[in-house]
């Protein structure tokens, strides 16, 4: 069977090369949930932060981590332990990572130091991605406290963003130092401005734009 999994809002990919580790960050106002068909969502608790683990499907060659998924790829930064989360999720590398949604960025990050960034230059960026896993075995979310998540459609939909519109340049700087905070010695600013925030044309990459879209990042070890 084919395994997909949407992620929807702002995460911290970190690829081993064998498997991924998808971070939630916290940021205030934001909300985390796992949502399955036909089950009760999950709300994940920044104050006790969960973990789980995909098993059942077999590791692909695909990777996440990728520039041309629109997403600031950086090289051999340091995990952050003590950065604030609402989960770690670890998959296998895909059999196939895509896109669905993004927007365009007015202006580029602000990036001093420039060493080990695969693409400081982004002027683009995805809130919405698709991984696709082939499993021979029933897929499931293992929680690191036993509270397993059966998958039995094997489709799981992932979001970390705010709960209600907050289309607003300061609710996306936020987000991006939440998200800078799980690398460190990463320094990387950005002024959270759309194509929408100064009325320009619409963006050039034909994706519709959520509220209160930020940018991912993704970190190959």
């Amino acid at each position: 069977m084919t395994v997909t999994m949407i992620l929807h809002g702002m995460f911290v990919f970190i690829d081993d090369g064998k498997q991924i580790e998808i971070l939630l960050p916290y940021v205030d106002m934001h909300k985390g949930f796992i949502r399955v068909p036909f089950q009760p969502a999950t709300q994940l608790d920044a104050s006790k932060p969960a973990t789980y683990t995909l098993n059942g499907p077999k590791a692909g060659q695909d990777t996440i981590v990728r520039p041309d998924l629109h997403l600031l790829c950086v090289k051999h930064f340091q995990r952050d332990e003590g950065a604030k989360r609402f989960a770690t999720i670890t998959v296998p590398r895909p059999r196939l990572a895509g896109i669905l949604t993004g927007t365009d960025m007015v202006n580029p990050f602000e990036i001093p130091d420039k060493t080990n960034i695969v693409n400081p230059d982004m002027k683009r960026f995805a809130d919405m991605f698709i991984l696709e896993f082939d499993s021979s075995d029933s897929p499931i979310l293992q929680g690191g406290d036993g509270s397993n998540i059966q998958l039995p459609a094997g489709v799981v939909t992932i979001t970390s963003g705010p709960d209600h519109e907050m289309n607003e340049p300061q609710h996306r700087k936020d987000a991006v130092i939440a998200a800078v905070k799980h690398l460190k010695g990463l320094n990387v600013k950005w002024d959270g401005l759309l194509p929408s925030d100064v009325r320009h044309d619409k963006p050039a990459i034909l994706f519709i734009q959520p509220p209160g879209c930020s940018p991912s990042f993704g970190d190959s070890l």
